[in-house]
């Protein structure tokens, strides 16, 4: 939430292979759902923290004892705080309107929004707990805030960090297996490359020969028709096979 999140990063990211879109369309559509997701939360705080602001006030709320009423400062507060992380992105989009930095907007939101989320589920189940102070036991008020707590930690964070492992994870291996492929197949195409290299000195080394041989032929040719013209075979320089040259 400070200011070490203020680099632009919307210019370094590639678009996503997933969705035909742009780096800054990618950050339009994130905005929109996370306000979106956050006004669905924001309705629940605001009911809780008008609850909250109205319980010291009526005429059970000395039944919870001096206890009770620690809770309810820290469900009271921490009710607040959230509202405060929760409204933030809403707000701060407003303050940045046509600044050009959506992903900044993004990533801080989502921050304020984690956060808003851990100090809702502390409000919920301080709020729970006083509630249950008033009727009833302090163990039995909070066996069942730590039952909220857990029901709560696990379906809002816990569950989507599981997930969240296994999708990097899987993305990871899917990576990995796209590199072996990749990596195969240049092998093969260095294997077919390297096999056309040889074809091709191959034939040329064929051919190379046959031109060879097609030059000696056309010489044997050449010699027969002078020997068929002169009535006699081609002389040559010397004294013949088998004769002796005597000065």
């Amino acid at each position: 939430m400070g200011t070490s999140d203020t680099r632009d990063t919307s210019r370094t990211r590639e678009p996503d292979p997933r969705r035909d879109e742009t780096p800054r369309e990618r950050f339009d559509r994130e905005l929109v759902e996370m306000l979106q997701g956050l006004r669905v939360i924001v309705a629940g705080v605001q009911f809780l923290f008008a609850f909250l602001l109205t319980l010291p006030f009526s005429n059970g709320f000395k039944r919870v004892g001096h206890t009770g009423q620690w809770v309810f400062y820290l469900s009271l507060i921490t009710a607040a705080c959230a509202s405060i992380c929760l409204m933030a992105p809403a707000a701060q989009h407003r303050m940045l309107f046509r600044s050009g930095r959506k992903d900044l907007l993004v990533n801080r939101s989502n921050r304020y929004g984690i956060a808003g989320t851990l100090a809702l589920t502390v409000s919920m189940a301080s709020a729970v707990a006083v509630a249950a102070k008033g009727f009833f036991s302090s163990g039995l008020a909070a066996g069942t805030a730590a039952g909220f707590v857990l029901i709560a930690g696990w379906a809002w964070f816990v569950q989507p960090m599981v997930t969240r492992r296994r999708i990097y994870a899987a993305r990871e291996a899917d990576a990995e297996e796209y590199d072996a492929e990749r990596t195969e197949a240049d092998r093969r195409e260095l294997r077919r490359e390297e096999a056309e290299r040889h074809r091709i000195e191959r034939d040329r080394g064929k051919r190379n020969q046959s031109g060879r041989d097609r030059g000696d032929r056309d010489a044997e040719d050449e010699d027969r028709d002078a020997a068929g013209e002169d009535g006699e075979p081609p002389r040559r320089d010397g004294p013949p096979a088998g004769r002796t040259v005597i000065d």
